[in-house]
């Protein structure tokens, strides 16, 4: 019966913890939606504007591209 119930209470706390490590992830589709309207309408600053504010985060985050 006790291992029953510590089973029970670590299988909810991978879950729990599980949940929170998916709810930090964060979308950056409208940041890049962003970039892509600038490009549309001919404003190469504007988009470079809005990838330098996007880049420092990512540097932060160690999440930059490796070309």
């Amino acid at each position: 019966m006790k291992i029953l119930r510590i089973t029970a209470v670590l299988t909810v706390l991978i879950i729990v913890l599980q949940m929170r490590t998916n709810a930090q992830v964060k979308n950056y589709d409208a940041d890049w939606k962003i970039v892509e309207d600038h490009i549309k309408k001919g404003l190469p600053a504007s988009a470079l504007e809005a990838v330098k504010k996007y880049i420092p985060g990512q540097k932060r985050k160690n999440r930059m591209p490796s070309w």
